[in-house]
């Protein structure tokens, strides 16, 4: 990305931190030269004579006389004198040859000490230092500046990217953080990059857009769900005060009873869709409000209110061997709507006579299954919408859509697959956690 798309202050900034990190780090480079350079004359350079002068007290101890070495000489000291050792850099004019370094150290024999210097020389004969320690020192300056400026650039691109990305996540977190039933704009934060700028602008748009559209279709769906009932009711009203007329004939009351079953799934219909748009629209409007639920409970409540209709078609409801509670935190009200759609379904697909099961899975779950014919195809998608015929006893075909979706809004599994069962089949539905 171009350096103009950053802001001047931004800049700003990193120019700051060159021109005060580079001469620092220039100083810091002398310093650990000079500090290297010490520590190898200290401890490597004069290791040979250092080893000279032990030979010399060997020696000494030994044999009673000092020997006579070329670069040593000697210096007899008091009786009694503190032992010490130094280097020290003695540098005449250009091309003596003796500039160099002298090694300074105390040598022992009972109560005598002598001054042992070595010399070992430093320079060439014209008075420059050795290349080997003009290399050695260039190396190591090379090096630590090497070292410094990379760390220089990793600070500088960790500063660039922090920088740079701050707003994108900062925007990130406000646009998971959004929800449309809020009713409030997406505001993002303010940002100096031009892409992000124009990225910024293309979100923004596309939530207002997808907000003005949604509040539209809420305005709308609540409006259809309003404003219908009353012209149903009314309808279903006047005929029913139809068939309670004595001098209607057998074919015109044939007429009215059909119109009014009419208008009676019509009137169905119209809820489910409605119920069906209102769960689609709560999936994408964010977190609903949860209270502690014993799913195995609330199915044997739903049960219970189609008592009536089990014993009507004979039906039998078997439950499974004992299982853990499936106890869930999420929307009462939603997941009783699923529970009630499943067992419907569970019914009005079952054969006379036939039976329903009912099992709590040891890992949490729940499945349901009822005798029933074989699907049509081989693999049956009963979720989809109108999946059953509009002329199949009054069915809406809805009722497992409906089902899908508040899975998916109570963040739920709901899996379909039907096992062969005599001359019929076993329809499962198995509701887990995702």
């Amino acid at each position: 990305m171009p350096t103009k798309h950053y802001s001047k202050r931004f800049i700003a900034g990193l120019k700051r931190i060159y021109l005060i990190a580079l001469p620092l780090m220039l100083v810091v480079v002398l310093l650990a030269n000079n500090a290297l350079l010490d520590a190898y004359y200290s401890y490597f350079y004069t290791r040979a004579q250092r080893q000279v002068v032990d030979e010399v007290t060997q020696h000494w101890r030994q044999r009673g006389q000092l020997p006579a070495r070329a670069g040593v000489r000697y210096r007899p000291l008091p009786p009694g004198t503190a032992p010490y050792a130094y280097y020290t850099e003695q540098y005449t004019e250009l091309g003596a040859p003796h500039s160099g370094i002298w090694y300074v150290a105390t040598a022992t024999k009972g109560r005598e000490v002598v001054e042992v210097t070595v010399y070992k020389q430093l320079a060439t004969a014209s008075g420059e230092p050795t290349a080997g320690i003009v290399l050695g020192a260039v190396a190591a300056s090379l090096l630590l500046f090497l070292g410094l400026s990379w760390l220089l650039f990793q600070f500088s691109l960790k500063r660039v990217s922090f920088n740079l990305w701050q707003p994108f996540y900062q925007n990130l977190r406000r646009v998971n953080a959004f929800n449309l039933r809020d009713k409030q704009p997406l505001v993002l934060a303010p940002t100096d990059v031009r892409e992000f700028v124009f990225f910024n602008e293309a979100i923004t748009g596309f939530v207002a857009n997808t907000q003005r559209a949604y509040d539209e279709l809420r305005e709308f769906t609540e409006n259809t769900a309003h404003e219908l009932q009353t012209p149903l009711a009314v309808v279903l009203a006047k005929t029913e005060l139809l068939l309670k007329r004595p001098a209607l004939d057998a074919r015109d009351r044939q007429d009215v009873l059909e119109i009014k079953q009419t208008v009676q799934r019509l009137s169905a219909l119209q809820k489910a869709l409605n119920l069906l748009s209102r769960v689609r629209a709560l999936h994408h409007a964010g977190p609903l409000p949860a209270e502690p639920v014993a799913v195995d409970e609330l199915l044997a409540e739903t049960l219970t209110r189609y008592e009536e209709l089990l014993d009507y078609r004979a039906l039998t409801v078997a439950w499974g061997g004992p299982a853990p509670p499936w106890e869930l935190s999420t929307n009462r009200e939603l997941l009783g709507i699923l529970l009630d759609n499943l067992v419907r379904n569970a019914i009005q697909h079952n054969l006379p006579g036939g039976r329903l099961g009912v099992q709590l899975l040891p890992a949490g779950g729940l499945e349901l299954r009822n005798t029933g014919v074989a699907p049509a195809t081989a693999d049956p998608d009963p979720f989809r919408r109108y999946h059953s015929r509009s002329t199949d006893d009054g069915r809406l075909g809805l009722g497992l859509a409906i089902v899908q979706a508040i899975s998916e809004t109570l963040g739920l599994a709901c899996r379909y697959q039907f096992e062969p069962e005599g001359a019929g089949v076993w329809h499962v539905f198995t509701l887990t956690s995702r």
